[in-house]
């Protein structure tokens, strides 16, 4: 039984020896610059997939025009990059890219599956007004009154707060 325990355990040697034989990179190494931006591209490209997906699923759980999942959108890449701005100089001050936490979707998502925030059906909807116009008559809703997603968004923000601060 000892002889078998040895031979497997010389097995298992000789496998984190290969494996040690096959990295390219050890801890300690640095690889040259072109590499570097290379790996930091791909990284971004990563992360800013992530925060679209992001984007578009609360959007879509707020059950948002086409206008507020760009405002959505923008304001969750601005406040990405305000974040990445803040953790590289007073935080753990490394060249992180700061994105879109993904852990708070099921959560949104559970929320507004709830009957008090079913969306309207598209026929009784207000029509999206699109394009670039300072034109009040253009707007879809009156000063007094607020678009659905923006109350929907405010509930998800405080829940998402509220989670944050309890765990």
């Amino acid at each position: 039984m000892a002889e078998a325990d040895d031979s497997n355990h010389e097995g298992r040697v000789e496998n984190v020896n290969r494996t040690e034989n096959l990295l390219i990179y050890k801890v300690t190494d640095n690889p040259s610059w072109n590499l570097c931006v290379f790996f930091g591209l791909q990284h971004l490209l990563v992360a800013i997939g992530n925060t679209i997906s992001v984007s578009l699923v609360v959007s879509h759980s707020i059950c948002a025009d086409e206008t507020a999942k760009v405002q959505v959108l923008s304001n969750i890449m601005f406040s990405c990059g305000i974040s990445t701005i803040l953790q590289s100089l007073f935080g753990t001050r490394l060249p992180i890219y700061e994105g879109a936490n993904s852990a708070s979707i099921p959560v949104i998502v559970a929320l507004m599956s709830l009957g008090r925030w079913e969306c309207v059906a598209a026929a009784t909807a207000r029509p999206t007004v699109f394009g670039n116009s300072t034109d009040e008559s253009l707007s879809s809703y009156s000063e007094d009154e607020e678009a659905p997603w923006i109350i929907r968004l405010r509930e998800v923000c405080s829940v998402a707060l509220a989670k944050r601060i309890a765990f």
